[in-house]
């Protein structure tokens, strides 16, 4: 093999193995997510997502484990701000989650909603990595969609 073409082969080896390393590196780098945004989230499932959320159901069109609906133009969290947050004030005044709904066993404490309070301080950072959904094949959603159906 002629010396300029060990050197094309050298070059194309030493390249290989920085692009593979920087790949390793990249997968290990992902922006970790705030603990006070792990935190309201946490807050957020237990005392919201059965109604804005859960199965699909979303009352008032609000999901709350969808950051950008949160935190959208015409969301309820105004990053930095919670007085001006409907979110907050809607959990801070007691009015949601409502007493008399049944599906509402547990009320936030005054430390959840201090959690919540938080999060809005630090800017609302986004949790949406942890939330981790099964696949629902075309069938079941079939499934689910005639159940529904049925029960009208």
């Amino acid at each position: 093999m002629s010396p300029t073409r060990q050197g094309f082969w050298k070059r194309q080896v030493i390249q290989y193995a920085i692009f593979v390393g920087i790949l390793a590196i990249g997968s290990h780098l992902k922006a970790a997510i705030p603990q006070v945004a792990q935190d309201a989230q946490k807050v957020l499932k237990q005392h919201c997502y059965k109604c804005h959320g859960e199965n699909g159901v979303a009352t008032s069109g609000l999901n709350v484990l969808k950051w950008e609906q949160l935190t959208g133009p015409n969301g309820p969290v105004v990053a930095r701000s919670p007085d001006k947050s409907n979110l907050y004030d809607y959990i801070a005044s007691g009015e949601m989650p409502p007493e008399d709904d049944q599906r509402v066993k547990v009320r936030p404490t005054d430390d959840e909603i201090a959690i919540i309070r938080k999060w809005i301080l630090a800017g609302a950072p986004s949790f949406e990595e942890l939330v981790k959904r099964d696949f629902i094949s075309p069938e079941k959603m079939l499934g689910f969609i005639q159940a529904d159906l049925r029960d009208k």
